[in-house]
C-alpha cells in the first residue's frame, strides 16, 4: 500500500526546481534584470508634445541635440496641428519654441524627474495670443496628441 502525502508537503523534485529556475531566468531576461529596467541616463529621452494653436508653423528645438529619428513627427509643426518630437535627455537642457526658451531644466522646481535616469514627457502649447506655455516635465514615455478638430477652435 502506498503512503499518501498531502499536496502541500510533497518533496521538491529536481525537475520541479529546474522548471522554477528556468521560469525565473526567462522573466529576468525579459524584464532587463536587476535595476528595475530604468532608462539608464545615456539613452533617455524627453518626449515633447507641441500643440500649435497659431496660424503659422512653429519650430521646437532642444539644447541637448537634434530631434531623434525615433520621433513620431519632425519640426516644424504646422498651423493648427500637433507633433510629438523626441530629444536626447541631458542635464541640463532647454527646450525652445521659435528660438524662445520655454523650458530650462535648471529652473524646474524639483529638477529633472528621477534625476534624468528615465524618459520624461512634457506638453507645450503655442497659443494664438503668442504665449508659449508648458504643463510640467514628468516621468513617462507615452504622450498622446489631442484631436485636430480642437486645436484651432
Amino acid at each position: 500500500m502506498s503512503r499518501m502525502v498531502p499536496w502541500g508537503r510533497r518533496p521538491a523534485t529536481r525537475a520541479g526546481l529546474l522548471i522554477v529556475t528556468a521560469v525565473l531566468a526567462v522573466s529576468l531576461a525579459a524584464c532587463g534584470g536587476g535595476g528595475g529596467g530604468g532608462g539608464g541616463g545615456s539613452n533617455t529621452k524627453i518626449h515633447v508634445l507641441l500643440i500649435n494653436h497659431t496660424q503659422a508653423d512653429v519650430n521646437v528645438t532642444s539644447s541637448s541635440g537634434a530631434p531623434l529619428s525615433s520621433s513620431q513627427d519632425q519640426p516644424p509643426i504646422a498651423s493648427c496641428k500637433s507633433g510629438i518630437i523626441d530629444f536626447p535627455l541631458t542635464d541640463p537642457f532647454t527646450i525652445s519654441v521659435d528660438g524662445k526658451v520655454v523650458i530650462d531644466s535648471t529652473q524646474l522646481p524639483a529638477g529633472i524627474p528621477n534625476g534624468g535616469q528615465s524618459d520624461v514627457v512634457t506638453q507645450i502649447d503655442a497659443n494664438k495670443d503668442g504665449s508659449v506655455v508648458f504643463d510640467s516635465v514628468r516621468v513617462g514615455s507615452k504622450i498622446s496628441p489631442p484631436a485636430e478638430l480642437g486645436i484651432c477652435y
